[in-house]
């Protein structure tokens, strides 16, 4: 066997040692927005207007108040069936009616207009 051979007797090859040189190590710095940050940033604007979040209020109440017609109904006797109770005006009709007004209250006030914003224009007159 030469020399100049990777292997050893035994058959396995040599490890190779990696001399690597030590960086200096520098502080990190925070990649979150500090409070300092904070007072430098403005606020974005609202993705609805004041009137938008009006009407959803009032739609979702409208849910509210059709979920809360449709309960009750319990029966006096548990023994009889009463078919008026169950199935009378108010849970079949009215309930669900006031429900799909609310649903169409909230569509409503998500694709209404927010409130245009008036842009200040310059009124000068420039002269050549």
């Amino acid at each position: 066997m030469s020399k100049k051979s990777n292997k050893k007797k035994d058959g396995l090859p040599k490890k190779k040692v990696v001399v690597s040189q030590k960086k200096k190590v520098s502080p990190t710095t925070s990649r979150r927005a500090g409070s300092a940050n904070r007072a430098n940033t403005s606020k974005a604007p609202l993705i609805f207007g004041r009137q938008n979040y009006i009407y959803m209020a009032a739609g979702l109440g409208l849910i509210f108040l059709g979920l809360l017609l449709m309960t009750g109904g319990g029966m006096d006797n548990p023994n009889e069936w009463d078919p008026n109770v169950v199935y009378n005006w108010r849970r079949t009709i009215l309930a669900p009616m006031i429900i799909l007004a609310g649903l169409g209250m909230e569509v409503y006030a998500i694709f209404k207009d927010n409130d245009p914003v008036v842009a200040k224009t310059d009124n000068t007159i420039e002269t050549a």
